[in-house]
C-alpha cells in the first residue's frame, strides 16, 4: 500500500516538523507496554489500526499482504486447540470461541509490534552512547530488511536453486542490509555552530506535545476497559 506523493510529502513535512526521530522512537516505546498488556479485543484492534495507519503516513509504503498472512494464519492456528463455548462447527470440528479469540489476540499482537516497530524506526534515528549507536544500527538494519525489496523473490530464488538458492539470496539480503549500515568508527564530534553569543530558542509546536504525549496517555487509559 503506497500513499499518494502529495500525501506523503505533507506527512513527512508534518513528522519533520513536529518531533525528532528520537523523541517519536521513544513516545512508541511508551505505548508498547500498554499494547502488549491490553485484554479488550476490540481495543487491541483498533490500536494495531492506528499503528498500521501512523507507520504508513511516516514511511509512505507499507506492505499490506503480509501482515494479513500473519492475521489470518495465527487466528487459524488459535482455533485449531478449541476449548470453551463452541461457536460453530466446520464438518466435526467445533471452532469455541475462546480459541478463536485468542488467535485474534495473538495475530493483533504481532502485527502490531511490527506497525510500532516501522513507525518509530527511521534511516536518521540516533539514539545516545555508545550502546545507543550499536542498537541505531540494529534498527538500521532491520528497516533496510522490513522496507526494501529483496533482491531476488523466495519464490524464484527456490525455483532456480532449491534451498541452497533460496538461503544465497537470503545471505544476499542480510549482506546487503548490514554493509549499507555505517560503521560505529570513533569520529570526532561535529563543531557546534557559532552563534555569536546570541542565545537561540526552541520553539515548541502544540502538534508535537499532542503527538507525542495523548497516544501513550489514551493507551494506559484504555486498559480499565472491561474486557469480558
Amino acid at each position: 500500500m503506497t500513499l499518494p506523493p502529495k500525501i506523503n510529502a505533507a506527512c513527512s513535512a508534518f513528522f519533520a516538523r513536529c518531533a525528532s526521530p528520537r523523541q517519536l522512537f521513544f513516545a512508541a516505546a511508551a505505548c508498547f507496554p500498554a499494547f502488549m498488556l491490553q485484554r479488550n479485543l476490540a481495543v487491541l484492534a483498533a490500536e494495531t489500526a492506528c499503528f498500521f495507519l501512523l507507520a504508513l503516513a511516516r514511511r509512505g509504503k507499507i506492505n499490506a499482504l503480509s501482515p494479513l498472512a500473519v492475521l489470518a494464519c495465527v487466528t487459524a492456528f488459535g482455533a485449531l486447540t478449541p476449548y470453551g463455548r463452541v461457536w460453530f462447527r466446520v464438518g466435526s470440528f467445533p471452532v469455541t470461541f475462546p480459541a478463536l479469540a485468542g488467535g485474534l489476540r495473538r495475530a493483533l499482537l504481532l502485527d502490531g509490534m511490527v506497525f510500532l516497530s516501522q513507525f518509530a524506526v527511521s534511516p536518521r534515528l540516533t539514539l545516545p552512547g555508545r550502546a545507543g549507536a550499536v542498537l541505531a544500527g540494529v534498527f538500521a538494519c532491520l528497516d533496510r530488511l522490513t522496507s526494501g525489496a529483496p533482491p531476488l523473490a523466495a519464490k524464484a530464488a527456490f525455483a532456480r536453486g532449491g534451498f541452497a538458492g533460496l538461503f544465497r539470496a537470503l545471505d544476499a539480503r542480510l549482506y546487503e542490509a548490514y554493509y549499507q549500515v555505517p560503521p560505529l568508527a570513533d569520529e570526532p564530534p561535529l563543531p557546534k555552530p557559532q552563534t555569536s553569543g546570541i542565545r537561540l530558542r526552541q520553539t515548541r509546536r502544540p502538534a508535537a506535545s499532542l503527538l507525542l504525549v495523548l497516544p501513550p496517555l489514551l493507551m494506559y487509559a484504555a486498559l480499565f476497559l472491561p474486557h469480558g
